[in-house]
């Protein structure tokens, strides 16, 4: 995840691309590695919060607790970029942040109760700004019909009492462009991500979004405690606010059925095999890993460094290693597909990993991969995954499903295709959800004919919600839950999947404000 995350951050600063030998030094530059006496390296507290798979171990005040009118309560745990990914899902909800009706002076209109970006802002401040060495947890709490609040341990420094003017009961007006950084490293890794920016603009703009969208917004540092407490209201209430410029066309946000690489090494490795090589016994192939090889040519495809290839494969070659960088795909159209059969293969494998939960390869009538897969009946009965969402948890669904009648029963298997893709400067894997039909075994599809007429007589059920349901499905399950997917090798560490589907945000340009005549428009 630190490789990942920091890669983001050199890409928003412009610093080049981040290998694994950089990491380390990356890490002491900005705080998150600290030498010992000893002269010996450990992690930092702000490493430890932002990567640590389990930071409860040290800082168990380190969650964020969120409910709902004071109930259903959710405690978030886990690193805090973890916890960002799973609260920006939170408060997308419907609980948190649902669809009302405005009235206008000649009619209404729908939209959020709260803006989305305002949401955002409140918590990334609540992250990166609170003072870990208080041992409370941070807290968002929906209040019914009127506000979110957000409480977060952290008194005022002296910086913040030199520049906010305060009332009595502790509340000020934001100052645009002042940032009172609590803590530097966070910030830092936040801003690398772009979930914030340094402007100092975050209560400011808060603020505004929220007096734009009929609403209010307060922020206070309460006397005699060492918190910071911020509310958004709805549309109603009344509050001062601060005016400062933003952008606040409409923006749709469009889900592609695409997971998209979050790292990727920067060139591939051809090797040249001499004739007649056996590379089953002067290989050792459970070192290697996955490969692509071309038998006749005697081309053999790697994402291995060079250095260990030629290590791997001394006793076979022919020649030495060639670099060949991926960018070079982008006018060679044949360099592009043994780029994406090489990644292919490498996804293939990470699917086999789920053989035990019914997951398969469908296989050409040559024994080759088909490009989809699809889940097999369990001792020819339905088969069950359970799995969690950051909104609920152990949701049961069914992947085969039993039908017809008990003379001639069939299964209904859910499955996907799978197609490696370059999208802009970015590769990725585009999944395709699709059902599998089969026979009474709940393993051999069923032929071809009865399969089309089986598909087209569901297609009526494929609805919009549907289909963003299964992508939800398919990337919680491929990830294990996880923020990414590794389906690298133990030579090949920056191999690696998101493990969510890449979404788009588009200025919805040319709508009029507040109107509702797009309100039968579906997500993408």
């Amino acid at each position: 995840m630190a490789l990942v995350t920091l890669r983001q951050y050199c890409e928003k600063l412009e610093r080049g691309s981040l290998t694994s030998d950089q990491l380390k030094p990356l890490m002491r530059e900005i705080g998150l590695l600290a030498q010992k006496k000893d002269a010996s390296e450990q992690p930092t507290n702000a490493c430890i919060l932002l990567f640590g798979r389990n930071p409860e171990r040290f800082f168990p005040h380190s969650v964020i607790s969120a409910t709902i009118s004071g109930k259903r309560r959710t405690v978030f745990e886990g690193n805090l970029i973890s916890q960002y990914r799973a609260l920006l899902e939170w408060q997308e909800s419907k609980d948190v942040n649902p669809i009302i009706k405005v009235k206008g002076k000649q009619k209404h209109y729908t939209r959020a109760a709260y803006p989305e970006r305002a949401l955002i802002e409140m918590l990334v401040n609540m992250i990166v700004h609170r003072d870990y060495e208080i041992f409370a947890p941070s807290q968002i709490d929906v209040d019914g019909n009127s506000a979110v609040c957000f409480s977060n341990p952290g008194g005022m420094s002296a910086q913040s009492k030199n520049r906010l003017e305060t009332n009595d009961e502790g509340a000020f007006s934001p100052v645009p462009e002042f940032s009172d950084l609590r803590n530097r490293t966070l910030c830092d890794v936040f801003f690398g991500i772009s979930a914030m920016e340094r402007a100092g603009t975050g209560l400011s703009d808060t603020l505004d979004l929220c007096f734009e969208a009929g609403g209010s917004a307060s922020f206070a540092f309460p006397p005699g405690e060492d918190a910071f407490l911020a509310k958004l209201f709805r549309p109603g209430a009344s509050a001062g606010s601060a005016s400062v410029s933003i952008d606040t066309r409409p923006v749709g946000t469009y889900t592609i059925n695409s997971l998209m690489f979050s790292a990727l090494p920067e060139t591939i490795t051809r090797l040249k095999i001499r004739e007649g090589a056996d590379l089953g016994r002067d290989v050792p192939l459970h070192e290697v890993g996955t490969f692509v090889y071309e038998r006749r040519r005697g081309d053999l495809w790697t994402v291995l460094p060079a250095p260990i290839a030629n290590l791997l494969f001394a006793n076979v070659l022919l020649e030495e290693a060639t670099v060949i960088s991926l960018t070079e795909a982008d006018s060679d159209i044949v360099l592009h597909r043994k780029i994406a059969w090489l990644i292919r293969k490498h996804f293939e494998q990470h699917i086999r990993s789920f053989e035990k939960d019914g997951l398969v390869v469908e296989k050409t009538k040559k024994g080759h991969p088909a490009k989809r897969a699809y889940f097999q009946s369990r001792n020819k009965d339905n088969r069950t995954i359970v799995y969690d969402t950051p909104r609920r948890k152990g949701i049961r669904r069914d992947v085969v499903k039993k039908r017809g009648d008990d003379g001639k029963p069939w299964f209904e298997c859910e499955g996907f295709g799978y197609e490696i893709v370059r999208l802009g400067n970015g590769w990725g894997v585009r999944i395709k959800p699709f059902y599998m039909f089969t026979k009474q075994d709940g393993v051999t599809p069923l032929p071809g004919y009865m399969r089309t007429s089986r598909a087209t007589r569901r297609i009526r059920f494929d609805r919009n919600t549907n289909v963003e349901s299964d992508l939800v499905f398919w990337g919680r399950f491929l990830s294990q839950g996880g923020q990414t997917i590794n389906i690298g090798d133990e030579n090949v560490p920056d191999l690696v999947l998101e493990g969510s589907f890449y979404t788009q945000d588009v200025t919805e340009e040319g709508l009029v404000d507040n109107d509702d005549s797009n309100e039968d428009r579906r997500t993408a």
